[in-house]
């Protein structure tokens, strides 16, 4: 995504009992590129103005839709399933599932790729969803 986007940011916000292990692959990742492009947050108190000022969140639930009310488009992805980019034709099965992606396909890095590339390759889409 990086070498189609070079002015990709990422950051991961949440604590956990993964955190150390995201830590060490955002630093392998850093390191990879040469540039830090991915900033592991933590817990993080003030979500909102977090995602105001980004342009895609990729996670489920009331995230999910703090995010959208937030501005952001949204990708629907985590543990119980995948939905995709959350658009019109998308918001009834999300909302059947309280926007966790139950009953939907596995994750898988290729889907989420594909959708992150349409995304920010359509800016305009991006911010109409």
């Amino acid at each position: 995504m990086y070498e189609k986007n070079p002015n990709l940011r990422i950051s991961i916000a949440g604590g956990g009992s993964e955190t150390s292990r995201i830590l060490t692959l955002a630093k392998k990742t850093n390191q990879s590129i040469g540039k830090n492009i991915v900033t592991v947050l933590g817990a993080v108190k003030d979500m909102p103005s977090l995602m105001q000022s980004h342009t895609i969140f990729v996670g489920v639930s009331r995230a999910a839709i703090e995010a959208a009310a937030c501005g952001c488009a949204v990708v629907l992805c985590g543990n119980e399933g995948y939905l995709g980019i959350l658009d019109d034709s998308r918001i009834e099965m999300a909302s059947k599932s309280n926007f966790c992606a139950r009953g939907c396909s596995l994750p898988s890095a290729n889907l989420l790729n594909a959708d992150l590339l349409s995304l920010m390759d359509d800016p305009l889409r991006c911010e109409q969803i």
